[in-house]
Parts: structure tokens; C-alpha cells; sequence
């Protein structure tokens, strides 16, 4: 694979072997700065002067990409760590650099290394959603399930 990006913000996907274009990823608003693929192949990551990064599956282009909005302004470049698991992006916003999961295990490890518990029902409900049963976030850590602040604290 090849990718390319354009002015429009098209991210144009090539068979390098037939050298005939695969896919045209719409979704940016503004001129393509960089596209890097992942270590393994799997993420093809675009930057824009839209202030946003997509990291598109490169198994099945069609399925909708992670839009990562951390930057702010023009995002100049995108990089990889060496095991694919966070990208880094950076924009002109105070020359801004943001580390991100590319995987949401990966998140959920980031995650569990700060906190001392799992989410509570409302912080589920908030951030993954009513309609996916409660879980437990952080398997090692503390569960708290219907808990609900009262008085000051």
C-alpha cells in the first residue's frame, strides 16, 4: 500500500504493485500534512491543518476512523512508537506534541496505571455509554458499583 494526501484533505490509498488507487478516505477539511503508517502495517495515520489526526484500519478501509482532537491548530506530523501502541502528534499549537493509544487496551492499561479503582456506574454511563453493560475497567483494581456521593464529598 501507498497513501497519499492532498489539498482537500482526501487521503488516497494506492495498490503500489498495479498502481491503481484502492480508496479515497474522506474526512478532513483541510490539506493533508503527513501520513505514516503503524510498525505492523494495521493503522494508517493522516494529520491535517484541520487540527485533528484519523488513524484509518488498513484491513477495511470503509469502517469510520478514530478522529483524535487533542491538538489544537494545524497538526504538522505523526510518529508511531516502535510497538505501534501510542502515536504522538504535533501541531502549531505552542508546539504542541500529544501522546495517544492507538488500541483501546491500550488505553484501558494507560488508564488503570493512574487510577487507584475502576469507574463507578455514572463515570460508565458518561464515558462508554448506557447501552454496554457495566464491566470492570481495571480488573486488578477495586470495583465501585452504585456508589453515590453524598453530603460534601
Amino acid at each position: 500500500m501507498l497513501a497519499s494526501g492532498d489539498q482537500q484533505g482526501n487521503v488516497l490509498v494506492w495498490d503500489f504493485m498495479s498502481r491503481s488507487m484502492v480508496n479515497n478516505l474522506r474526512g478532513h477539511s483541510a490539506r493533508v500534512t503527513q501520513l505514516k503508517f503503524s510498525p505492523d502495517g494495521k493503522i494508517l495515520a493522516s494529520a491535517s491543518n484541520d487540527g485533528s489526526v484519523r488513524m484509518w484500519e488498513t484491513a477495511d478501509l470503509n469502517t469510520q476512523p478514530i478522529v483524535l482532537t487533542a491538538n489544537a491548530g494545524f497538526v504538522f506530523s505523526v510518529a508511531f512508537s516502535s510497538d505501534g501502541d501510542h502515536i504522538l502528534s504535533g501541531s502549531k499549537d505552542e508546539d504542541r506534541l500529544v501522546l495517544s493509544p492507538t488500541h483501546t487496551s491500550t488505553m484501558v492499561e494507560d488508564i488503570c496505571n493512574d487510577i487507584d479503582r475502576n469507574f463507578t456506574d455514572e463515570e460508565w454511563n458518561t464515558f462508554i455509554g448506557t447501552d454496554i453493560p457495566y464491566e470492570q475497567t481495571c480488573k486488578a483494581k477495586p470495583a465501585i458499583i452504585g456508589v453515590k456521593k453524598s453530603g460534601n464529598k
